[in-house]
């Protein structure tokens, strides 16, 4: 009776032993150990980010960007703002980098490639304006941003 008894508890603790392993991952090694940053403290630093740029400071507004960036990598807007601090900050180069990474993230983008255009005007760079220019014109044939 005691055999017949300590076998079905052995096969239940064999189960449960096994089901944990199974949802609780402990049956191998995780491919990616980070965390994932807060997506909330990202918006809230580029909420602040936008303050700084409308109360003109900055070198601020650069810092809380790139710490917004830091948070959600992907977000498209963060790229824009930070191109706008860069032109701003009178640094055309950077920020057509800035802007060309938020096409890579959004790729219909009417308003970026209209500013993409504009910034490789300014530096002479006219065959990549016109090409950029003539995206955001047929993006938005009727829009006010086009000019």
């Amino acid at each position: 009776m005691i055999s017949r008894f300590s076998g079905k508890i052995g096969s239940a603790l064999f189960a449960c032993a096994a089901m944990v392993m199974l949802f609780a991952g402990c049956g191998g090694a995780r491919k990616n150990n980070t965390i994932r940053p807060d997506a909330a403290r990202g918006t809230m630093l580029y909420r602040d980010a936008l303050e700084m740029v409308e109360k003109g400071n900055f070198p601020s507004a650069l810092a809380r960007i790139d710490s917004a960036i830091a948070f959600k990598p992907g977000y498209a807007n963060a790229y824009r703002i930070k191109g706008w601090i860069l032109v701003a900050m009178d640094r055309p180069d950077s920020a057509i980098k800035k802007k060309e990474k938020c096409l890579f993230y959004q790729s219909n983008f009417p308003a970026v490639q209209n500013d993409l255009g504009k910034l490789y005007l300014q530096t002479g760079h006219f065959e990549k304006a016109s090409f950029y220019l003539k995206k955001a014109a047929q993006a938005l044939p009727d829009s006010a941003i086009i000019q």
